[in-house]
């Protein structure tokens, strides 16, 4: 049997409720903050994870063209900065990009042009996705400039790790295996280890 103390009893026999100006005052609060705070935060989500899965995409999707169609593809990374000892007045459009990924293929005079296949065009980031560095298995790192990674018919690429910062402040990396398909996305900037 349970018990109940004389102050509980008095508590809930007191108890009105609330009033029903005092329900609409707080739903009227509820309802302005999720109308400023919803699409912000669901922009903040949405593009960034957009942008995630557009990049992973376009790198799995350089592998099947490269292994389905028996093509030698070029992923070409365009990091934020551009490079500056790259000045040559004949240089290709395809390397003037910045910020973003572009795959290419070599024509007769082994220049690099835009790939012909739709599902291949160029992706330019906007300033809340950057492509800041690029990592190789030897060590070395890029920050500047384009990378060139050839995907082979043969179904490999080469190791890699891609650090991109998100809104200026949060720090993600992704990591592309020689023989894997699939990129993969990691939270903070990765760094190279011995046996990946």
């Amino acid at each position: 049997m349970i018990r109940i103390t004389v102050p509980f009893k008095n508590l809930t026999r007191n108890n009105d409720g609330f009033s029903l100006l005092e329900i609409i005052i707080v739903l009227t609060i509820l309802s302005i903050m999720s109308i400023l705070v919803v699409p912000r935060v669901s922009h903040y989500l949405s593009s960034s994870r957009t942008n995630f899965i557009t990049a992973t995409t376009m790198i799995a999707k350089t592998f099947d063209d490269s292994v389905l169609n028996n093509n030698l593809n070029f992923l070409i990374i365009h990091l934020h900065e551009r490079d500056l000892d790259f000045t040559d007045d004949d240089t290709q459009d395809v390397l003037q990009r910045t910020n973003g990924l572009s795959v290419a293929n070599l024509d007769e005079n082994n220049r690099f042009v835009d790939s012909s296949s739709k599902l291949l065009s160029r992706q330019l980031f906007n300033n809340s996705f950057i492509l800041k560095k690029v990592l190789f298995p030897d060590g070395t790192s890029m920050n500047s400039g384009n990378i060139i990674v050839p995907f082979y018919p043969q179904g490999y690429s080469d190791n890699l790790i891609i650090h991109i910062l998100v809104n200026n402040s949060d720090e993600w990396s992704i990591r592309i295996d020689k023989f894997q398909k699939e990129p993969v996305i990691q939270r903070g900037f990765a760094v190279y280890a011995e046996n990946f």
